[in-house]
């Protein structure tokens, strides 16, 4: 699909007198449409031409197939699951039985968080699949829905602010440190702008 330019696309929408904005038909807009992009208040557009070539250029190494994954990422997952899996080897396997599971899904748990999202995913489907799995694993891995650990504030700061362009404090007045919900691709943090909207 190609996309236009940003300089190639119209600059606001001219309406007849007595017709509805299809911002407000379409989308979610209010009322007081047809919204107009400024598109000097865009500050994430600043360099996207060279970052579109940029991407272009890797298109056939990322969608190169490959025999094996990278092998940082495998030695990376190798020695997660290689380690939950020996801790559950060596401690909790001789328990036997459901205790014996409890461990390993644990551990497994653990192993997947610290992984990312990908692996967090993966949890999700794990902890839907009553009969499919044991249920120590499945009850273990419902904690990858809605209890997954939080990603540092000075991390979210630095995506906040290069998706802004700008340093936080430009943009909110106050900006939570602690998120108020974290899953796995995504976390939300509650702020107020400094023109004064509460916003998440």
């Amino acid at each position: 699909m190609a996309s236009v330019p940003l300089s190639d696309q119209p600059e606001q929408t001219t309406l007849s007198e007595g017709s509805i904005s299809p911002d407000v038909v379409e989308y979610s807009f209010s009322d007081n449409g047809p919204w107009v992009i400024d598109r000097t208040e865009l500050t994430w557009t600043a360099g996207i031409a060279l970052l579109r070539a940029n991407t272009r250029r890797l298109v056939p190494q990322l969608t190169a197939k490959r025999r094996l994954p990278p092998p940082g990422r495998l030695a990376v997952v190798s020695a997660h699951l290689g380690a939950a899996v020996i801790g559950w080897a060596v401690i909790d396997r001789r328990r036997g039985g459901s205790d014996s599971r409890l461990g390993l899904s644990k551990r497994l748990r653990s192993a997947a968080e610290k992984l990312g999202p990908t692996y967090i995913k993966l949890g999700q489907v794990i902890s839907s699949g009553e009969g499919l799995f044991p249920t120590e694993l499945v009850e273990e891995f419902k904690a990858c829905r809605d209890q997954v650990p939080s990603e540092p504030f000075d991390a979210v700061r630095q995506v906040v602010e290069a998706d802004f362009g700008r340093p936080l404090e430009t943009v909110f007045s106050r900006f939570e440190r602690t998120p108020i919900a974290a899953a796995s691709i995504a976390q939300v943090h509650s702020a107020q702008l400094i023109t004064g909207e509460e916003v998440v």
